[in-house]
Formats: structure tokens, C-alpha cells, sequence
């Protein structure tokens, strides 16, 4: 039987100097155009997770990732020289794709990282720093809403397998409209629930919003450890 790869993807939740975090509107034009996601995207071949992270962050925000937060640093190696380093997702959300053509999609349930963390090859910088540029508030632009869908939110009843990796970070530079995002905005915790998290009819990625919801907590300690 043809072994499958699974495919990963990595997201971001950009906190701030001031307890925010940041969300982007999509602009890939398919039928998620102009939902509100957290900045991320699919693991390159040969990319690891960090790698990935400071690609997608900076195509999508024009950040530039200064480090990991809620990392533990712990690391093995062996007498053959090879290192296996900790790394430690806030959550992570496992899905998967249907190869048929013309599937409806549907989205799995976010499953916890804690107890199987994946491993990093790459070390996490130690810099520091929060990112300058708050952008304006911007409103979605959808009509008609599409409750329960979302730009992750594809098909599980088999096919390949999908994983989510999201981590807290704090980042450097100044917010940018680019071609994968062409609005962003900075919001407290409070107002990420509010108008967000407990309204279905908002078009937010509806992985995203499983993944905030299941580490909302951390997510409030990140955002207040980095004020």
C-alpha cells in the first residue's frame, strides 16, 4: 500500500508589547477569501517547523520572528552526534484531506501536543523584543457569512493526513499588506473572544478558532508575560 506523507502546516499567534495578538485577513482568492486567520501555512519539504515559521511570517506579515515563546529548551543527544530538541505547540490540530475530487469539507477536533511534543532540529534564538507597527482596525468584507467553515477546514473522512502546529512568538518590524494577507489587526484577549471566538457567524478560519479556543488560557499567559 502507497505510504502518504502527511502534510504540516505551522501558525502563529504574534503577541505584542501592549498583550495583543495579531490576525490577518485572507486574500488568496478561493472560497475563503476575506476570513480572518492567524498568520501560517504549509511546511516546505526539507523545512523544519522554525524554518517554516519565519517564512510564513514574514510572507504574510513583513515580521520578522524573534523567538518562540513557552518553549522548555530541553534536548537529548546521542553518541553518534545527533540531537533531538523539544519543542512544545500550544495545541496542535490534526485533519486530513480527501484525494477525491469534488469532496465537502469538513474539520477535525484539535488534539493537545503536550503529551507527544513533535521535535525541532532547529535551536530557538534568545532575542527579544516586540514588534512596532499596530495596523489599523479592519472589518471583513464577506456579505453573507459561511458559519462553521474556515480556510483550514477541509475533509476527514480520509485521505492524507494534516497537521497543525501553532506557536506563540514575538516578532520585529512593521506590519505590511502582502500578497497572502491584505489587511491585519492587533486585538486584546478580551475582544478575541468577544467578537471572535464566541461568534460563529464571524468568517474565522474554523481551525484557528478551535486551536484559540483550546489554548486560550496560554495564550492570555504568553500576552501577559510579554507586555
Amino acid at each position: 500500500m502507497l505510504e502518504v506523507p502527511p502534510i504540516l502546516f505551522v501558525k502563529l499567534v504574534v503577541c505584542d508589547g501592549a498583550g495583543r495578538l495579531l490576525l490577518q485577513r485572507r486574500r488568496k482568492d478561493d472560497r475563503y477569501l476575506g476570513f480572518w486567520e492567524l498568520p501560517g501555512g504549509r511546511v516546505r519539504a526539507g523545512e523544519t517547523l522554525l524554518a517554516a515559521a519565519r517564512r510564513e511570517l514574514l510572507e504574510e506579515t513583513g515580521l520578522e520572528l524573534e523567538r518562540l515563546l513557552a518553549q522548555s529548551g530541553r534536548e537529548e543527544r546521542d553518541r553518534f552526534g545527533g540531537v533531538a530538541r523539544e519543542v512544545n505547540p500550544l495545541v496542535t490540530v490534526e485533519t486530513s484531506v480527501d484525494d477525491a475530487p469534488g469532496s465537502e469539507p469538513r474539520s477535525a477536533e484539535p488534539q493537545s501536543a503536550t503529551t507527544n511534543p513533535p521535535v525541532l532540529r532547529d535551536a530557538v534564538p534568545p532575542h527579544t523584543g516586540p514588534p512596532h507597527a499596530v495596523s489599523p482596525h479592519a472589518v471583513p468584507r464577506h456579505g453573507v457569512p459561511r458559519p462553521g467553515s474556515g480556510s483550514e477546514a477541509i475533509a476527514h473522512r480520509g485521505g492524507t493526513l494534516v497537521l497543525g502546529h501553532y506557536f506563540a512568538c514575538r516578532a520585529r518590524g512593521s506590519v505590511a499588506e502582502t500578497l497572502e494577507a491584505d489587511a491585519h489587526q492587533w486585538v486584546t484577549p478580551e475582544r478575541l473572544r468577544r467578537d471572535f471566538l464566541e461568534r460563529p457567524e464571524i468568517d474565522l478560519s474554523t481551525l484557528d478558532r478551535l486551536a484559540l479556543r483550546r489554548s486560550f488560557d496560554t495564550i492570555r499567559r504568553c500576552l501577559a508575560d510579554s507586555v
